[in-house]
């Protein structure tokens, strides 16, 4: 059992490392594509390819150091202590600067009762509402993993939502409910065909204002994964141009 256990092992270590060695030879044979453009053919604009080639370098960094993170995960996973909701969804809104200064900031709503509309709007700069901070539900997991897998949901709400008029994000902690946590907003969504399979390593969905956006493809199942390890389930429902939820389930 333990000679089968060992050769199972090392047969997903195998699998894991032949697809990341896909992942990043795709992003290296595009690149190759980009620069023989730019000794070939004389008559295109070489600045607008040189900022494409721009992008697929940073792209290229992100999935490296995603693919490094599943590895980190691998190892934390197992480190686990009772944590609170409501730190690490704190914890993560303060990761999120960055992004909220690069992007267009939607309003960030709290819902102290999940699906109650019974709202508290914040400043994303701001503390959470006195409502929340108050709120002890519990989850045993490794906090430091579950932040980052939060951060990732919130990110990617915080850049999708961009173009429409009246952006919002809403947060639920939820009590009593199957749903431990839930993330909305009203940003571009996902087609039905698509929910399946956005938490695939690498997956981005053929929405115009996704594919505007540089990723590596990795954020979703980084999240899922970790919280797949906290014994918990990452349900997606959404509809494409309307909204897009992501709910943590028990």
């Amino acid at each position: 059992e333990l000679i089968r256990s060992f050769k199972d092992s090392l047969s997903e270590k195998k699998e894991y490392a032949d697809e990341v060695f896909h992942d990043i030879k795709t992003l290296l044979s595009t690149l190759t594509i980009e620069f023989n453009t730019i000794k070939e053919c004389h008559n295109i604009p070489k600045q607008e390819t040189l900022d494409t080639i721009g992008n697929t370098i940073g792209d290229l960094v992100r999935m490296v150091n995603d693919l490094c993170f599943f590895v980190e995960i691998e190892k934390q996973h197992k480190v686990r202590n009772k944590c609170y909701w409501r730190d690490i969804i704190n914890n993560a809104i303060n990761q999120c600067q960055a992004v909220w200064e690069k992007y267009s900031p939607p309003t960030l709503i709290f819902d102290i009762n999940y699906k109650s509309k019974n709202y508290f709007s914040n400043h994303p700069k701001a503390l959470m509402p006195f409502e929340l901070e108050k709120m002890d539900e519990e989850i045993y997991c490794n906090e430091i993993l579950m932040i980052r897998a939060v951060k990732n949901i919130i990110e990617n709400s915080i850049k999708y939502t961009r173009k429409k008029e009246n952006p919002k994000v809403v947060i639920s902690i939820c009590q009593n409910e199957k749903v431990e946590l839930s993330i909305w907003d009203n940003g571009c969504g996902v087609r039905k065909c698509d929910i399946n399979r956005i938490k695939t390593r690498g997956f981005r969905a053929n929405i115009e204002l996704i594919r505007q956006t540089p990723g590596s493809g990795m954020g979703l199942a980084i999240a899922d994964q970790i919280i797949i390890y906290a014994g918990k389930t990452l349900n997606i429902k959404s509809e494409q141009d309307k909204y897009c939820e992501m709910q943590i389930w028990s």
